[in-house]
């Protein structure tokens, strides 16, 4: 799933000492974003999180939007990576392409849960929605071109339309899950997410190889 990345004035790091400290420095943003949100997550609260000065962000980030941006690529790499490499290793047939994409998305949520409606959900933040926008349609695609192989084995009458909706509801219910899981006490435990998964698969194959009611306009 490609996509187009833009941070100017971005510095990035040349040696594998700078480079870790980035990491350090991005993971602590995502759990400063996970904790407070978007609008709470400022540099000085990274930077207490990150254990440095709010001048050691400003020497690789131009300030806290492009800081964000950065944050955002990341989260979105990883969760297109991540999508990629279990459909790669699934078995090649409707069910396994299935299940390991809906797998993907859970066990990505249950890393950052509270980091995604962020990411996709704030209407108010246009650069925020066109990216997350940008993401799920890539999604989208993945999991058509994927199954395409085995259109044959499902039962819908329009077989585009049917992946199209069976995608959009495997992200919108991983979405809507870690919606409501914000401000609940905890956190959903990973094996919450795959027993999630595991019930969203069977629901979305059920649908896929349903045929339509007739009668039913």
């Amino acid at each position: 799933m490609d996509r187009d990345i833009d941070l100017v004035g971005f510095k990035p790091p040349q040696q594998a000492r700078s480079r870790e400290a980035l990491r350090k420095l991005m993971t602590a943003a995502e759990e400063v974003l996970a904790d407070v949100g978007y609008d709470e997550c400022t540099m000085a609260a990274v930077a207490e999180r990150a254990g440095i000065s709010v001048g050691s962000i400003y020497r690789r980030f131009e300030g806290r939007e492009q800081l964000l941006a950065a944050l955002k690529e990341r989260v979105f790499a990883d969760l297109e990576a991540r999508i990629v490499a279990a459909v790669d290793a699934a078995p090649k047939n409707l069910d396994g392409i299935t299940r390991a994409y809906v797998h993907a998305f859970a066990v990505a949520f249950s890393n950052d849960s509270a980091v995604f409606p962020d990411l996709f959900g704030r209407r108010d933040r246009r650069d925020l929605s066109d990216r997350g926008q940008a993401a799920l349609e890539a999604g989208y695609d993945f999991f058509a071109a994927a199954t395409k192989p085995y259109w044959s084995t499902i039962e819908r009458s329009d077989v585009s339309y049917a992946v199209r909706v069976a995608a959009e509801t495997i992200v919108a219910s991983c979405v809507h899950r870690a919606m409501r899981a914000q401000g609940a006490p905890g956190k959903l435990s990973v094996e919450s997410w795959i027993c999630y998964a595991d019930q969203l698969t069977d629901m979305v194959l059920a649908y896929l190889r349903t045929p339509e009611d007739p009668t039913v306009r």
